[in-house]
């Protein structure tokens, strides 16, 4: 864009000074088919004769080139002096292009800071709450299993009563058992006893018949 900009400056200068000659042969021409007139050009204006170069110039002929000089040259100032403008304003211009693109650009840079601040913000807040999620499905998970083991243990002593009473209701019937059967092996034998004893007697009380 620089190198345009200065392109377009110089052929705009180009273009002036070309413009500016044209204008100085025009009136050149003018004067000497006859078209001006003699009070454009003052001939009481003392003028230096310009060194000889060829043939020699009228007075008229050198008034209109130093005129043509001195325009060109005011001209040429005037382009200066126009160009100085365009370079300090195109200065002006770029820094305050450069200033502005500066402060939008930090302001940029806070908002994209802000954003990221927001951002890791929410990302740690998620994660404390994942976090404490964790944690409580954790806490849960304990508390569910501890009722399961409790449950379980309960289940375990429960199933091992049950057993313990049914093992002392089978001994107790064991022992029952056996104690009716000493009985009645006891009963037998006091049968068999009194029977053995009925008979002896009797035969006894035969024999002594």
């Amino acid at each position: 864009y620089k190198l345009e900009r200065e392109a377009r400056i110089k052929a705009e200068s180009k273009v002036e000074a070309l413009s500016c000659k044209l204008e100085a042969l025009t009136r050149n021409v003018a004067w000497v088919a006859g078209e001006s007139s003699e009070e454009e050009y003052s001939e009481e204006e003392e003028v230096e004769e310009p060194e000889w170069r060829g043939p020699v110039w009228s007075k008229r002929e050198w008034g209109v080139s130093r005129q043509f000089i001195e325009v060109s040259e005011r001209r040429q100032a005037e382009r200066d002096a126009v160009q100085r403008d365009r370079e300090i304003a195109e200065a002006a211009r770029v820094a305050a292009k450069e200033a502005k693109q500066q402060a939008q650009q930090r302001l940029a840079d806070e908002r994209h800071n802000k954003l990221q601040e927001r951002i890791r913000a929410r990302r740690e807040e998620r994660e404390r709450e994942r976090e404490k999620e964790i944690a409580e499905s954790r806490y849960r998970a304990a508390v569910v299993w501890e009722k399961i083991q409790r449950k379980r243990r309960e289940k375990e002593e429960a199933a091992a009563e049950a057993k313990r009473v049914m093992d002392e209701r089978l001994r107790v019937r064991a022992e029952r058992r056996e104690a009716e059967r000493v009985a009645r092996e006891e009963k037998e034998i006091e049968r068999r006893e009194r029977e053995r004893e009925r008979r002896e007697a009797a035969e006894e009380e035969a024999r002594l018949r």
